[in-house]
């Protein structure tokens, strides 16, 4: 018998999940994201109804839930909820996935006045929150989470030719980069490329090298005429020369630019405090002998005096104070005036030796601080790896525990997110370098939580358990810093500025970075969550391109639309794709028109069998008589 029904058959409906048509993507794995807010399952509901097949729920709040406030987190929903949340997804075949609350970015603890563990140790809590929730309701899958690491100028980044990113035209000239202490994660110093550095000229012999003088500081040279040192104007470029230079020489401890910045600047701080110290220290030696002397020559007059009477007391007072030459108002004994002379020259020692120390021990913390100081992202990026092979490693236990992925089709993985281009994190080499050092990490976790565990079973682990989120809309946001070419045209630099991330797609797929994806649109400027189709990112050649690499889980992402018809958001995914969702076609055929959903019913004249969109029931009509709450079905 015939098939009368079907892709084949010529007789389809658009809300037929499995059906094909020649299309980019099938119904079934253009999924959409629900933001719970004040509950998760009722967003959920809506979504089925619309005819979802995928689900990303997303959370909000932070620490502790607000369920007034609409700050819910994957904790406020509780058991029964969950499980509610699972039967929902099994019995209607709806994949689901989970996104950790947005309300959390940046895994190696940035905080308002530094690096704090504290705060990273928080933010691995909040996944875990995620993850815990992923694995009761979704059961495996993506947990999504923000990599919103730390600020870094864009015009370093990008190492092709043909392209070139800058945040503002003089940036290149006034860019700021940042140093951490690596032992307290304190940030130490912006270096400001545009702020030049004002040295000493100081001697040197025939190599080149300073002269040191016997304090072992360089030595300054003097100009007679104008009565002063000289000074030299060090400007940026010189600071890489510099750099290259010592690098070269020093093959064991190589700088950054802007840690030879930091370097020279502290020298010169250095070199003061050393001075101050001298000053200090210049009678100490002298003030040292003469109180060894005085308390000697008061111990031998204490001597003599205790032999004395009164009246030869007093005759020794005059003598001694006449040969002296010393008249004072009131007469005293050689060894009380030598008491006072000594006391004197101990509170002149004390005072030389609480500075000179207090110069000398900052001397010593800023030499053993330039030993700490990095650049931050030698420091963050670590920081950043380490927490998300922490989750990686916690999502694979809990995998492990409640049985999951017993098929290996749908791992429990933590999915860093591409965020926005002024922090580290959204440019895809940056993301890349964040998974795969991940991925390093966790494995040599877990060798050291299972001994016995190989380093290639260990790496695959860590690759299925750490995957990508790319989010196409936020990779388009790069566009508004994408720099056009001498005569190029604007809608030429567009197409190359297409080019680069469509490229970038193909390096992460050989690398095999990405896990999941998330379909937004905008036209280049802000993360607006546009209907797909209706901004300017390449979002088809983009799912494309991932689709070939076998990368198809993605949700279309909402924001743009109106609150009441958010559903246009999945079905504006689904037409771009090449569904005809609002009217009826067949393979071969020409798809009607786009139509308006709220006015008609997928371009039908039968009437609909529920109830959605404008003409769904409200939240105040619900109740009574519809008890149940749920629109008409």
């Amino acid at each position: 018998m015939s098939n009368n029904y079907g892709p084949d058959s010529g007789y389809y409906h658009s809300m037929d999940r499995e059906y094909n048509a020649e299309a980019l993507m099938p119904l079934r794995e253009i999924g959409v994201s629900i933001m719970a807010t004040k509950d998760a399952i009722q967003p959920l509901i809506a979504k089925i109804r619309e005819g979802a097949s995928k689900v990303e729920i997303g959370f909000m709040g932070r620490g502790k839930g607000s369920i007034f406030g609409g700050q819910i987190t994957p904790e406020s929903v509780d058991s029964q909820q969950r499980e509610a949340i699972r039967q929902l997804a099994k019995v209607n075949r709806v994949d689901l996935s989970t996104h950790a609350t947005v309300a959390t970015g940046g895994f190696a603890g940035l905080g308002q006045r530094g690096f704090d563990e504290a705060v990273r140790q928080d933010n691995i809590n909040e996944i875990k929150r995620a993850v815990d929730f992923a694995a009761d309701t979704a059961e495996g899958g993506a947990v999504t989470l923000h990599a919103d690491e730390f600020p870094r100028p864009l015009f370093d980044i990008e190492k092709r030719d043909d392209v070139e990113f800058l945040a503002h035209p003089h940036e290149k000239e006034q860019a700021s980069f940042y140093l951490v202490d690596s032992e307290t994660g304190d940030i130490i110093k912006s270096v400001q490329k545009n702020v030049p550095l004002h040295l000493p000229v100081t001697e040197k012999d025939d190599d080149g090298k300073e002269i040191l003088d016997e304090f072992k500081q360089p030595i300054p040279i003097y100009d007679p005429e104008k009565k002063e040192f000289k000074l030299e104007k060090v400007e940026w470029d010189k600071i890489v020369e510099l750099t290259e230079k010592h690098n070269e020489n020093n093959p064991d401890d190589q700088l950054t630019p802007e840690k030879m910045y930091y370097k020279k600047q502290v020298q010169s701080k250095m070199q003061q405090l050393q001075g101050e110290r001298l000053w200090h220290m210049q009678d100490y030696k002298h003030l040292t002998e003469q109180k060894e002397r005085i308390a000697q020559d008061v111990k031998m007059h204490k001597k003599l005096e205790s032999g004395m009477t009164e009246e030869q007391q007093e005759e020794y007072k005059k003598s001694y104070s006449d040969s002296e030459g010393l008249i004072r108002p009131i007469r005293k004994l050689p060894s009380e005036r030598l008491d006072e002379e000594l006391s004197k020259i101990k509170h002149q020692l004390a005072r030389i030796q609480q500075s000179a120390v207090s110069y000398q021990e900052q001397l010593q913390d800023y030499e053993e601080q330039m030993d700490r100081i990095v650049p931050i992202k030698e420091y963050a990026v670590e920081k950043s790896a380490d927490s998300i092979a922490q989750a990686g490693a916690y999502a694979y236990e809990i995998e492990q525990e409640k049985g999951l992925n017993q098929d290996g089709k749908k791992p429990l993985f933590i999915s860093p997110e591409n965020l926005f281009p002024e922090k580290y994190g959204s440019h895809p080499q940056e993301l890349k370098e964040l998974i795969m050092k991940s991925r390093e990490r966790m494995a040599e976790m877990l060798k050291q939580e299972h001994p016995g565990l190989s380093s290639s079973k260990a790496k695959h682990i860590a690759q299925d358990h750490i995957k990508a989120t790319i989010d196409v809309g936020h990779l388009n946001t790069w566009r508004k810093f994408f720099q056009k070419e001498e005569g190029e045209s604007i809608s030429d630099a567009n197409d190359r500025f297409k080019d680069w991330l469509l490229d970038q797609m193909d390096d992460l797929n050989e690398n095999k970075i990405v896990g999941h994806l998330h379909i937004t649109d905008n036209f280049g400027y802000h993360d607006e969550h546009l209907t797909p189709g209706m901004g300017s990112a390449p979002i088809k050649e983009f799912v494309e391109k991932m689709k070939k690499a076998g990368v198809r889980d993605m949700v279309v992402e909402p924001g743009a639309q109106d609150p009441a018809k958010q559903y246009e958001a999945l079905y504006g995914g689904w037409k771009l794709f090449g569904h005809s969702i609002y009217g009826i076609s067949a393979p071969g055929k020409k798809k009607l028109d786009w139509g308006a959903v709220e006015h008609s019913y997928f371009g039908q004249n039968n009437p609909p069998y529920f109830l959605f969109g404008e003409m769904a029931l409200s939240e105040e009509y619900r109740g009574s008589p519809f008890w149940t709450g749920l629109g008409l079905e």
